[in-house]
């Protein structure tokens, strides 16, 4: 099963992990590099951050699930340039 289809708008796990912190809540504004969610993986935090700015859609995973590697964390839409 191909899960890069619709991934555009979206922040992927980059490995199984622990989703430890979740800090953004669907129609919240974001900026590029701004911290969405905190996994655990191999005993290490991962700080997952914003590609661009935008706006959150969605929050796919609650604090304490697990994730498969490459699923939709976050998706969210990106703002119109100026």
């Amino acid at each position: 099963m191909n899960q890069q289809k619709d991934t555009a708008a979206s922040v992927l796990s980059p490995m199984p992990s622990k989703v430890t912190k979740v800090m953004v809540k669907p129609g919240q504004k974001v900026v590029k590099d701004q911290p969405l969610v905190a996994l655990e993986a191999m005993k290490m935090e991962h700080i997952i951050k914003a590609p661009f700015d935008g706006v959150i859609e969605k929050v796919h995973y609650a604090e304490g699930s697990l994730v498969p590697e490459k699923q939709k964390l976050v998706s969210f839409v990106e703002e119109a340039k100026k």
